[in-house]
């Protein structure tokens, strides 16, 4: 049977026991991305990547300011700080693994893939000052909204994008990107991650590409009938969850 690979340590428990061949997203590879500074080697000095070096002195002498800051590891903004200038980033005593040239968002996206495919496409919007501008507790977590675009065709220019790091990744069949829009109209990458969250019903989604990459083969009308099911309950879940927060916004009902 096939396994998405969505906790390291659980893989690498049963490791001896499992057939490789069999596992999407092996560990090396998400664990990879988990990393910031791992990321940002991979993917180099790129045009859809804010300016990015990986020591304080080089922020200093290197980026122009404001800078983003960020920790290796961690999640949904935990640890990231903004330095407004050079002093302040040299005055400041946080452990950060990665500095980037801080880039004024117009829009923020998530784009769910699998195997090069687009599968699931959410719009951000930022509910608090650090999911704005990324300022605020250096503790605190970047808190969004989510709407999920159904029958929507994805732009051009985002697109380009995906397809761009989609094929620097070949070996993460599975991907989330978190994608913004400056207002220089330029579309940068922020990350990359292989375990995000599944709202609405992306886990139904994921296991219909799972199946039929495996083996071959579409799954059954008796299953299609029960994910069917699930998708709609697990739509009604994540809307009723936290109201206002998840969104769904239908093309084919506009």
């Amino acid at each position: 049977m096939p396994i998405l690979n969505y906790s390291n340590d659980t893989i690498n428990h049963f490791w001896p026991e499992l057939n490789k061949d069999n596992i999407y997203n092996l560990p090396k590879y998400s664990e990879e991305v988990s990393q910031k500074e791992r990321f940002h080697q991979i993917v180099g000095q790129h045009e859809n990547i804010p300016l990015s070096v990986y020591t304080k002195n080089h922020a200093i002498n290197y980026l122009k300011f404001p800078v983003i800051a960020k920790p290796s590891d961690n999640h949904s903004g935990l640890g990231i700080q903004v330095f407004k200038t050079a002093q302040e980033l040299q005055d400041s005593d946080g452990e950060f693994s990665v500095f980037s040239e801080f880039v004024d968002k117009k829009e923020e996206h998530r784009f769910m893939i699998f195997k090069g495919q687009l599968m699931a496409w959410m719009q951000r919007q930022p509910l608090n000052q650090k999911a704005k501008t990324g300022e605020g507790d250096k503790d605190g977590e970047m808190d969004f909204a989510y709407e999920y675009k159904l029958d929507e065709k994805l732009p051009t220019e985002y697109a380009e994008v995906v397809k761009k790091f989609v094929e620097l990744f070949p070996d993460l069949p599975y991907m989330t990107l978190d994608v913004m829009k400056g207002k220089d109209e330029q579309v940068y990458v922020i990350e990359i991650n292989s375990k995000a969250g599944m709202p609405f019903d992306i886990t139904t989604k994921l296991y219909r590409n799972i199946f039929k990459d495996f083996y071959g083969k579409n799954v059954g009308p008796d299953s299609d009938k029960n994910l069917e099911m699930m998708a709609t309950e697990l739509k009604k879940i994540t809307l009723e969850k936290e109201k206002g927060k998840f969104i769904i916004k239908d093309a084919s009902k506009v």
